[in-house]
Order: C-alpha cells, then structure tokens, then sequence
C-alpha cells in the first residue's frame, strides 16, 4: 500500500520525531507499506527547518507554506504537485492537513484524520492560534474535518467523547492510538547500584523521595498549580525533593525560594532526560480541568513509566488517570496525602516499565495501526 503522511506548520520536535517520523518508519519496516512523509513548513528559517526533518527522515518532501497561516488553503495547489493523488491512502496530521489533502482531490475513503488533540478547545482556551482565529471557524473546521475523513486517529476514548459531546459525531470509524514512546528511549531498567549512582549525582539519599517534571511553562502545563501543590507537600513532608527538567524561568516559584536546597533545575539535552529521570520515584503530570486537558494523550506519561516511574496525574486527564486508577502506578493529586510520597521499590519500578511495554510501544499497538489502515 502507497502512504503519504501530511503534516502541515509542524515543527521537527522530539513529539515530531516520536509520533511522526517513528510512525512512518515503523509502517515501512513492521507493515511493509510504502510511506512518503510530506511535510509544508514556515518560510522562516526553511531551509534550517528543513535540513532538520530530512536528517530524522532522508526521503521526506518539504515544501515552503504560502505565507500567513491564515491563507492555508493557498497550499493545495503546492501539494497537488507534489504526487499525493497517487497515494492508496493519506494520513493527515490534523484538521488543517485534513482539509488541504481532501482539496488537493483526496477523497473520503482514502483519508484519514490523524487527531491530536481538541482542535476548538486549545484554540478558545489557550490561544493556540493568537487572535487571527475566531472560536467558530475552528469548531467549524474541526467538524468538517471529521465529516471528510473516511478514518479518524484519536490519541484518546475521551477524545471520542468529546467529539460526539460536541458535534454528535459518534466516531464508529475511529481507531485509538495513544502518542507512544520515540523509539530511541530505552525501555530497560537499570540495576539498582546504577539506581543509587543517579540519586547520588543530584544529591538525594536513599530515603528521599524525587518528584521530577519535565516541560515547560505553556498553559496546559499548569505551572502554577505545580507550585502551589508541590509547596504544600514539601511543607508537610521534609523527605520530598524536586527535579525541574525545564527551560522556563523559575524565579516566581514559591517552592524554589522556600526550599532552594530541595529542587534540582536542569536543562539537558533531550537525549539525557530519561537518565535524569532514572533518579526519580514520580512523575509530574497535574493540569487544570480543561477540555484540553481532559481529551489529551501527554506523551510524558509513557516517558515516565519507561524511566522507571509511577505518576502523580490530576483527575481525568485523557484515558490516563483511570489507568492510573486501574494498574496501581501512581496517584490521583486530589488524593494524594504527602507523607505517602516515600521511594519506589524495584519491583514498583519494574511494574511501571512493563506498562509502557505493554501499552505504550507502536509493536504492542499493531493491530491497532492495522485497523486505521484497513
């Protein structure tokens, strides 16, 4: 089978490179298709971002987006060159992929939605999109592309709640996939000297208890309710420390000037994170209450578990807080009493790992990917 997977003003990030380009080569190499990564991107700095996506993907085609966002559409006539009519099928990675490939002449049954997310509620909530966006001409775009797509991708079963919550689209054509581990992550646990030689590098003893965040500061992320919380429990419990893997200023946190001694801020390469992590007990995922939130598939949450970690999650958030719930590895924050929070065993470790294993892989979702494209 002839693919093409379509991504339109994304990035070449560690998420591009895990659930894009890993995606691509695990349908040429386990499924045996024939798979053409198209990707359109920002003029700005082109030629760097496009060096960038041919060295993750040699075969890839880049194109230059017709300038302004706003003036999507202007890019069919560039992606009807480009031989995506000739494809069995088309992979679209989100809403505005979705519409330029169904203009480009790729029809309902050989199109699929890859959905990341929902579309409206990041828009109206986190201004995803600036203010060149009204909220309706998102909804509305979200909605037709759900209505041209033969197939759907959703990162979550809330998601597909939400779609029949806010469009009465039931989503009988949809395949859930979760977004899953990069595959240059390690999935071994390592033994338990090599354990202890981690906490000794940052300074945490054996009957400490290291809660580690990777991210940023964007919205979603609820940095602010991260301090307010992670203060708290410090307060009652002198054993917990913090390992803030992040970019963003934490001069305003509170957790940061009242205890200087127990938070760890680093900014490593992403190719180091997984052995910090390795130092850790828990893994930091509480956001607010959004629809955002609720629908989403947080790839960190895999990266915890591969690393050894049990997971601090706020309620609901995607299909990750009942798994949470149901396999024991972790703990709801609303739920969570501080002096609770003591080291993980290594049998504790060793259940995280075999999770994502056993969940979070693209190998352990391959029928899943045989579905979508069946």
């Amino acid at each position: 089978m002839k693919l093409v997977y379509l991504t339109f003003n994304d990035h070449p990030s560690g998420i591009y490179k895990s659930q894009v380009v890993d995606t691509c080569a695990f349908l040429r190499e386990e499924l045996d298709h024939e798979v053409q990564l198209i990707a359109f991107i920002s003029l700005r700095k082109y030629n760097v971002v496009k060096r960038a996506i041919r060295e993750m993907d040699i075969t890839a085609k880049v194109y230059p987006m017709f300038p302004g966002i706003h003036r999507w559409r202007n890019n069919k006539w560039l992606l009807r060159l480009s031989g995506i009519r000739n494809a069995d099928k088309v992979i679209a990675r989100g809403m505005f992929a979705t519409h330029l490939a169904h203009l480009a002449g790729i029809e309902n049954q050989r199109l699929i939605f890859d959905a990341r997310g929902a579309y409206a509620a990041e828009f109206s909530e986190y201004r995803v999109g600036g203010d060149m966006w009204d909220t309706r001409e998102i909804e509305s775009l979200e909605q037709s592309a759900l209505q041209i797509s033969g197939k759907q991708l959703a990162v979550s079963d809330a998601l597909r709640s939400y779609w029949k919550r806010k469009y009465s689209f039931d989503g009988s054509n949809s395949d859930v996939i979760p977004c899953t581990l990069s595959d240059d992550v390690n999935i071994e646990l390592p033994d338990e000297q090599e354990l202890l030689n981690y906490h000794a590098q940052l300074g945490v003893q054996p009957d400490e208890c290291l809660i580690a965040f990777s991210g940023t500061a964007s919205g979603w992320h609820s940095f602010q309710m991260m301090d307010a919380l992670l203060t708290k429990w410090m307060r009652e419990n002198p054993k917990i420390k913090l390992l803030l893997l992040t970019s963003s200023s934490t001069d305003q946190l509170h957790m940061c000037s009242e205890f200087p001694e127990r938070v760890i801020v680093k900014w490593v390469k992403h190719q180091q994170v997984q052995q910090l992590l390795h130092a850790a007990d828990y893994g930091w995922l509480v956001r607010e209450a959004s629809d955002t939130n609720r629908v989403a598939s947080p790839v960190k949450f895999a990266e915890y578990l591969a690393a050894g970690l049990y997971v601090i999650i706020s309620p609901e958030l995607g299909d990750y807080s009942e798994l949470v719930h149901r396999e024991g590895c972790g703990m709801i924050s609303d739920k969570v009493v501080a002096s609770d929070l003591i080291p993980l065993t290594r049998n504790q470790k060793l259940q995280a790992v075999s999770l994502v294993k056993k969940h979070f892989t693209k190998k352990a979702l391959v029928e899943q990917y045989k579905n979508l494209l069946r």
